[in-house]
């Protein structure tokens, strides 16, 4: 026999292997996609939090608290003041966001409560971060509690 011969019955066994295959690699390649996509805005959400939470953070080192200080006998403010501190950047953290519900959704996160949280403990580290990086000697007074440092 010729080869001639075979090459209508192999185009008939191999093209519906091939359209398969090719149908497989560009479900993977557009789930691939997708999920590089979804990286990449969770990604560019999170630095958009981080970067509202440092800029309000100086902002409110620079005003807010340190008129607090100057204002106090010895330096420290109160827990009703720094608890009015935190409230305060959280409000201009979600003000400059947006909703905790559309954050929420960049996020993936549903639970408002989860992203407040996460906002607070992002204060709360960029406070520790700011200390660290001016020296507890800028930003510290001796007694000081934990409550007034979370906005500097």
């Amino acid at each position: 026999m010729n080869l001639v011969q075979y090459v209508p019955t192999l185009l008939d066994i191999l093209t519906p292997l091939l359209v398969a295959a090719l149908t497989y690699a560009s479900t993977r390649a557009v789930a691939f996609i997708n999920a590089k996509v979804k990286n990449e805005n969770f990604r560019a959400a999170l630095l958009k939090v981080d970067e509202a939470v440092t800029t309000t953070v100086k902002a409110l080192q620079q005003t807010t608290v340190s008129s607090l200080k100057d204002a106090a006998k010895d330096g420290v403010f109160t827990a009703e003041e720094a608890a009015k501190v935190k409230a305060e950047a959280v409000a201009l953290v979600l003000s400059q966001l947006g909703s905790l519900e559309s954050i929420g959704k960049e996020l993936g996160m549903a639970e408002a409560e989860r992203l407040k949280a996460m906002i607070d403990a992002k204060i709360e580290a960029a406070v520790y971060d700011m200390r660290r990086s001016f020296g507890e000697t800028l930003l510290a007074v001796p007694g000081e509690t934990i409550e007034a440092e979370v906005v500097r």
